[in-house]
């Protein structure tokens, strides 16, 4: 039978328990988009605001992340299509007479029928619509 001896002096460690809260804090939604918008501002500087805020740069950068991702989810939630209904404009129904003007490309926005040419250009087909409020400003 071996006989267990006690280990040397030197070979422990110091362990240290804390218990607590700890650092980690809570943040209230609205400070949260508080801080966020000040960072949006014309000239911030996002260190000084975490500075001031007693909070890290890097936990503003991931805030303003979120608030990207849920802008864009709220906006893909209220986009919506109108429906769309397709006619062959060459073929005349049978319970109507000769074809009275030439087929059209009818769009209707805010309570406007527009009725644009089918061999109009593509940009005037965008301008008339952009006119009509149908579209933001195009970026070129």
């Amino acid at each position: 039978m071996s006989k267990l001896l006690p280990a040397p002096a030197d070979s422990f460690q110091r362990i240290e328990v804390i218990t607590g809260t700890g650092r980690r804090r809570q943040w209230p939604d609205d400070v949260k988009a508080a801080i966020v918008a000040e960072t949006l501002q014309e000239r911030a500087v996002i260190t000084e605001i975490a500075r001031r805020h007693r909070v890290s740069a890097s936990q503003i950068f991931t805030w303003r992340k979120k608030a990207r991702e849920r802008a864009a989810a709220l906006t893909a939630e209220s986009a919506s299509f109108a429906p769309v209904v397709m006619q062959d404009p060459f073929v005349q129904p049978a319970s109507s007479g000769p074809l009275s003007s030439p087929p059209m490309i009818e769009i209707e926005i805010n309570g406007a029928r527009l009725r644009i040419p089918p061999n109009a250009s593509r940009d005037t087909i965008f301008a008339v619509i952009e006119a009509a409020g149908g579209l933001q400003k195009r970026r070129r």
